[in-house]
């Protein structure tokens, strides 16, 4: 790694200073030795072995000061202002964590805790002095919201992959206490000015509320779609009796397929309709172990029963794994086909009535004529004999006699 030009200049300055105090103190020895060797001379006094090193010294003290004192003085002050600068760094960095709204959890390359903010704490009920140091799998503890099932942590692909990582979907986070909530979270590298990675920054966030809201939402966009399911089943039986010239079991064999679709699993549904001895069912599939069936009833006994199944189990509900409102579209759909039956076979008997009558007064009115054709003749041969004729025609012919009218 590239060193910086001030990094540098101390690094010279530190190798310089044990060499400046090497000739400083080999030139004070020196001149003690000299000057002691004058002194044995006789060609000085013994006050200049004793003054002269140190005015030596006085005079050496600014080089001594500018070469060896100076830049350990600077190396200190560096070295205080950089601790100043890194404690600072480290306060704004604490600040922002516990500004954040997210919950973040900063982690080594061991998968250990290093650091955690304010909303982490609250999410997993783990301080920070209680987490530092421990395996973030105990204090992050996921798993699969359907399958309950543990999730794998995110944290380890991003160490292997150098690359951001999220979590899937439907991931709850279970706090200490037990306490579990959705999340949604994404993990990201922390890495050296080299590149290389470091640690992991682990930043999610609570989704509860918002996964109830949808959960919420698409409840109800399903039940608007059961609701309208049953409202075409209803629909479809209407339209199926206003066809022209259909019969009871006409209705029942078309109305037998409609009810598959109308239910929540039409896939695995079949239909079965059974009335006075005749059955009628869907061709999809045959009758399954789970069954919802209602009585058809015509003219207050029981004629017939209609029934849905399926032929795989599925999740319970209501009524096994039928819904309340199939229970009522079942009920529904049985009352209206015995209304239906009975004022079907009423017309029929009705039309066999008036079939009947109208046969009767053809007979009737064939008889009639004929009587007054005889009377005609009887009349006419009594006029011829010179007789008065015994009949009047006139109050036959127009409908105010009877067939037994005779003089």
């Amino acid at each position: 790694m590239t060193n910086s030009p001030d990094q540098a200049k101390r690094a010279r300055t530190t190798r310089a200073i044990p060499i400046f105090a090497a000739i400083i103190g080999i030139t004070f020895l020196c001149e003690v030795i000299v000057m002691a060797i004058l002194h044995s001379l006789h060609l000085i006094g013994l006050w200049c072995i004793i003054l002269d090193p140190i005015l030596l010294a006085g005079l050496s003290s600014p080089l001594l000061f500018w070469f060896v004192f100076r830049p350990i003085h600077n190396a200190a002050e560096e070295h205080r202002r950089s601790n100043e600068s890194l404690r600072k760094s480290e306060e704004h960095l604490r600040v922002t964590l516990a500004s954040i709204g997210d919950a973040v959890i900063a982690v080594d390359t061991d998968r250990r805790v290093e650091n955690l903010n304010g909303t982490a704490e609250q999410l997993t009920g783990w301080t920070l002095e209680e987490a530092r140091g421990r395996p973030l799998a105990e204090v992050f503890q996921i798993i699969n919201e359907e399958t309950r099932k543990p999730v794998r942590n995110p944290v380890a692909r991003v160490i292997v992959s150098g690359q951001i990582e999220g979590l899937a979907n439907h991931t709850v986070l279970i706090a200490r206490d037990g306490t579990e909530r959705a999340i949604a979270d994404s993990a990201a590298p922390i890495q050296d000015a080299s590149g290389r990675t470091i640690g992991v920054v682990l930043v999610f966030r609570d989704i509860t509320e918002e996964r109830d809201r949808q959960k919420e939402k698409e409840q109800l966009l399903h039940d608007m779609g059961e609701r309208i399911k049953e409202l075409n089943c209803l629909y479809g039986l209407s339209k199926i009796v206003e066809k022209p010239g259909i019969t009871p079991e006409g209705i029942l064999q078309e109305m037998v397929q409609l009810l598959p679709p109308s239910w929540q699993y039409p896939l695995i549904a079949s239909g079965h309709i059974r009335f006075e001895g005749q059955v009628f069912e869907t061709d999809a599939c045959p009758q399954g172990p789970w069954c919802q069936s209602s009585d058809i009833e015509v003219n207050g006994r029981k004629a017939g029963s209609i029934e849905v199944c399926y032929r795989e189990a599925r999740p319970e509900a209501d009524e096994g794994p039928f819904l309340k409102e199939e229970r009522a579209l079942i009920d529904a759909v049985a009352e209206r086909l015995g209304r239906i039956i009975e004022r079907k076979q009423a017309k029929e008997e009705s039309q066999r009535h008036l079939q009947e009558l109208e046969r009767f007064n053809r007979l009737t009115v064939g008889r009639e004529q004929r009587m007054i054709e005889l009377k005609r003749e009887v009349n006419e041969m009594a006029h011829k004999g010179g007789l008065a004729p015994p009949y009047d025609l006139a109050f036959a012919e127009s409908g105010k006699g009877g067939i037994g009218d005779e003089l």
